[in-house]
């Protein structure tokens, strides 16, 4: 019997931002997800950006440190070059922001670093985000929903779960499932909106998809990270991220079977 997801009520409310387009530097640009080719870079001088999650400053040593949530990469200012922030200081000023930060990678403890000498190396990309846009997925009939891009998801799964909530199921990892299971980051707000953004590149980028009777099926790479590897085969390999969108729809239509982080 169809069970009620409390969820979903997040879902139906959905008012998202939009993302905003990265400045080209000279030097490598690498998003924080991506310490493994990191790893690689050792000595170059490379740009990084993310969005800092905690910062911690050490009671011994008084360095401080950037860190990012699902990534080995990290900053270190060190106690020495303190006096060089004259707007403040490093773990108060950019925590929780959208910072690029530029400098040679080095390895500390098998993981990658940048040491934060002068503030001309970092920059608060936050600002530079534009103004969020309004985003709604519109109701248009019963059990259906249709996104701004004109992705419509429209009736129930055979386990009578509506085309969201057996969306939803992928933002969540169930180890114990055979095989791999696709995890999206973050929550229905994210998800829904990378859907579309996922069918717009597809669209810009004319990416083709694979027929299969009365499906089609797309994977859209987004040159970025969107989500893990989950289930009994992501947990055997430590759960590599996924830098895909796969989205499988009705033939003829933009009605969404499903979708997961390919």
């Amino acid at each position: 019997m169809f069970r009620f997801h409390p969820w979903l009520l997040v879902v139906l409310a959905l008012i998202l931002p939009s993302s905003g387009k990265d400045t080209p530097t000279a030097s490598p640009r690498f998003h924080v997800s991506e310490s493994a080719k990191l790893l690689n870079r050792q000595g170059e001088t490379v740009a990084v950006y993310g969005k800092v999650d905690t910062t911690r400053v050490s009671s011994s040593s008084g360095h401080h440190f950037l860190n990012f949530t699902g990534s080995d990469f990290s900053v270190i200012c060190r106690a020495e070059n303190l006096a060089a922030f004259s707007n403040g200081d490093p773990a108060k000023v950019f925590d929780g922001k959208l910072i690029e930060i530029r400098g040679p990678v080095r390895i500390f403890n098998g993981k990658p670093q940048i040491s934060l000498i002068d503030p001309g190396q970092i920059r608060d990309l936050t600002a530079e985000k534009p103004k969020p846009k309004p985003f709604k997925l519109k109701p248009t009939g019963i059990d259906t929903w249709t996104s701004p891009a004109g992705l419509v998801f429209k009736g129930r799964d055979p386990r009578g779960l509506t085309r969201l909530e057996h969306i939803m199921r992928h933002a969540k990892d169930y180890p114990d499932r055979n095989g791999s299971h696709g995890v999206f980051d973050g929550d229905a707000k994210t998800i829904f909106m990378l859907l579309d953004e996922a069918w717009n590149v597809a669209q810009r980028k004319g990416v083709r998809p694979k027929v299969e009777d009365d499906r089609v099926a797309y994977s859209i790479p987004m040159s970025r990270r969107v989500g893990y590897l989950g289930g009994q085969t992501g947990k055997k390999k430590g759960h590599p991220p996924l830098h895909s969108v796969f989205i499988v729809l009705n033939r003829g239509t933009r009605e969404v079977i499903t979708a997961f982080p390919h």
